[in-house]
């Protein structure tokens, strides 16, 4: 329904349920992300961890799914400083679908200085600095591992809240994006065709 709307045009659909249920919306979020329709998906209950009603029913991969899917825009917040940053991110993307995902715990603010920037727009920030610097980015290839990278890895890795995937430079290891134009068109012929 939220795609039929995004379609006709007027309007902004906003698509909601629980992030454990994301895989039940999959279809329509993958259709959106190819026709470039600029369909507001926002879930909430992110967590792998124990709540008061006991365990979560959700995988762990299904961020990663979600930020797999080629021209789908990811935001997972951290606070409600990112979460009206990320508002304004989702509001202004109209190339393509936004997801953004909300916690389902109460969590404490992680930006306690305002600045009128939307620091969001930039990818993840450290929120602390690991002993040795930084072990590994989104953009570039993880450093190779040693024969045993448990206790160097929990000492040197940074401690980040990534509010969206990053938009990585030109000659990176990131996989191309496509234009939806041209995954709509492939689709049209491939419909003629058949």
């Amino acid at each position: 329904m939220a795609n039929g709307l995004a379609a006709h045009g007027g309007i902004v659909p906003l698509a909601i349920t629980d992030l454990a249920f994301s895989d039940d919306e999959r279809p329509a979020m993958r259709m959106a992300a190819l026709m470039g329709l600029p369909v507001k998906f926002v879930f909430s209950h992110d967590s792998i961890g124990i709540g008061r009603n006991g365990p979560t029913p959700q995988p762990v991969e299904i961020l990663a799914g979600l930020r797999a899917m080629p021209n789908m825009l990811v935001l997972r917040l951290a606070d409600a400083v990112e979460a009206a940053e990320c508002r304004a991110i989702a509001l202004d993307h109209h190339s393509g679908p936004s997801t953004l995902v909300f916690a389902r715990q109460a969590l404490p603010a992680v930006r306690r200085l305002h600045t009128d920037a939307n620091l969001s727009a930039r990818g993840a920030d450290v929120l602390a600095e690991g002993e040795g610097g930084r072990a590994a980015s989104p953009c570039r290839p993880p450093a190779p591992r040693s024969r045993s990278p448990w206790p160097r890895a929990r000492r040197c890795r940074p401690r980040a809240s990534p509010p969206r995937w990053c938009r990585c430079p030109a000659g990176s290891s990131s996989p191309p994006r496509v234009p939806p134009a041209a995954v709509a068109g492939a689709a049209r012929r491939l419909l003629a065709a058949g």
